[in-house]
């Protein structure tokens, strides 16, 4: 996931999204990016990642995941420093 925001999260359009998409496809080796329609216009972005397999729909679910044990991870990380801090 490091090495794939270090890589590719400067290629996106903008800064707020392209570390947490760049850090998914990284952590779950996938690309993401390319085409995409917004608004009936297509729009070709910047591919984030390495392909190492294809897309599937369970892959949601793993970034919901993925989401969820990282915001784990930091809310432990806020409270051992304001326990420290006490």
């Amino acid at each position: 996931a490091l090495g794939a925001i270090r890589i590719f999260a400067s290629l996106h359009p903008s800064p707020n999204s392209g570390i947490p998409e760049s850090a998914v496809a990284g952590a779950l080796g996938i690309e993401l990016g390319g085409r995409n329609v917004y608004f009936g216009k297509v729009s070709e972005r910047a591919r984030l990642g390495w392909p190492l397999r294809t897309l599937e729909a369970g892959d949601i679910i793993l970034t919901i995941r993925l989401l969820y044990l990282v915001s784990l991870f930091w809310f432990a990380g806020v409270v051992l420093l304001w326990c420290g801090i006490r």
